[in-house]
């Protein structure tokens, strides 16, 4: 699968947001792991029909965006393909998540529902990111969660 030069930046993006907040920091690997967990559950938990989660990434990365960090902490990151989902109905998916999370008072960090590589992004109160988009090419549906920076190890 290729991956364009956007895509790298929407990450950069991503992963700089979960770290902004400095929450997080007494939470450990594992811990961060189940609350993103959570809060995808809870996301597709709200999709009808529920589609199949497959797991494309999961990744612990640097807080300091290197690939060697000093070792202070880790970003964990969760990422699935929603199958089942026929394109026609991903408008459908993107306004049920987004009333979802706005309902929650999740703080929206982009919103671009109506472009041509459609997407929501958001905050949680305790920092972490969870998204919704179409991918690279705009067939397929992914969720994702990422935490702020958080200790490493279990």
């Amino acid at each position: 699968m290729r991956t364009s030069a956007s895509a790298w930046l929407l990450l950069a993006a991503f992963l700089t947001a979960a770290c902004s907040t400095g929450e997080g920091s007494t939470m450990n690997e594992g811990q961060a792991a189940e609350r993103i967990e959570h809060y995808i559950a809870d996301a597709v938990g709200q999709l009808s029909p529920r589609p199949t989660m497959r797991q494309a990434l999961f990744n612990s990365v640097p807080c300091d965006g290197l690939v060697k960090g000093d070792g202070a902490g880790v970003n964990v990151e969760h990422n699935y393909a929603l199958l089942e989902v026929p394109r026609a109905g991903h408008a459908a998916v993107f306004d049920t998540l987004a009333g979802y999370w706005a309902g929650l008072r999740y703080n929206v960090l982009r919103d671009d529902r109506g472009s041509g590589a459609p997407g929501v992004v958001v905050q949680t109160p305790d920092g972490f990111v969870v998204k919704v988009d179409a991918g690279y090419s705009g067939d397929g549906l992914f969720i994702a969660g990422s935490s702020p920076c958080v200790s490493a190890g279990e």
